[in-house]
């Protein structure tokens, strides 16, 4: 599969990394040249255990890329996944500016666009931000239909620092929240090979299940 990752953070990257190691090709994008940089000389961009060789190793195989074009990240994968940074603001709410953002120009390419393509919320939301705000800007900006003209759904992580590797192939349970089957199957695919727990059910569901793991 082709996969498009939406951000360089620590989620990003590693999700990326690990991606690409099991074999998919990935397109990282970033607004940061420096990381796009880092990506593109097989460097890692944060500090994680065994990250710089698996990123260097991709890299220099051919199945991890990165750059700073929205379009061309879009245009040459079939889904997308957005882990751009969900910081808190001073009242302890979530700052969603950046998913907004990002889903908003994922939308503007989309819209010209003409295979199916699959867009996969991945950073900590709480339950309805995807219905709230990142379809609707998907949706505004493509003049598409989610879950018809374009697939949606929501694929939390469980990553520790400094064992986030051994997390991603060694996951407690996989969980899917998906709009349609298509999109469904397809996120499970990016997990062929990992055995864990899978659960596929609604997109609500999968932001609660990641809000609630992170609170406990």
């Amino acid at each position: 599969m082709r996969v498009s990752i939406f951000g360089l953070g620590y989620v990003g990257a590693v999700a990326g990394a690990c991606i690409a190691d099991s074999g998919h090709h990935v397109i990282a994008i970033d607004t940061d040249p420096i990381k796009v940089k880092c990506i593109q000389d097989g460097r890692s961009p944060i500090i994680e255990p065994g990250l710089p060789e698996m990123i260097k190793k991709n890299a220099d195989e051919g199945r991890l890329t990165a750059t700073l074009s929205c379009e061309e990240a879009v245009m040459n994968s079939d889904m997308s996944l957005i882990c751009v940074g969900t910081p808190s603001n001073a009242d302890g709410s979530l700052k969603l500016d950046y998913v907004e953002a990002v889903c908003a120009e994922i939308g503007a390419v989309l819209k010209n666009k003409k295979e199916f393509h699959i867009v996969v919320l991945r950073s900590t939301v709480v339950p309805g931000t995807a219905r709230d705000i990142a379809i609707p800007a998907l949706e505004k900006a493509s003049g598409k239909k989610a879950g018809v003209d374009f697939g949606f759904g929501n694929n939390p992580e469980f990553l520790r620092e400094s064992s986030a590797i051994y997390d991603y192939f060694n996951p407690p349970k996989v969980v899917i929240g998906a709009m349609d089957k298509k999109t469904g199957l397809a996120i499970a695919e990016l997990y062929k090979g990992i055995e864990a727990p899978e659960v596929i059910t609604t997109v609500e569901v999968s932001e609660g299940v990641k809000y609630a793991d992170n609170a406990w």
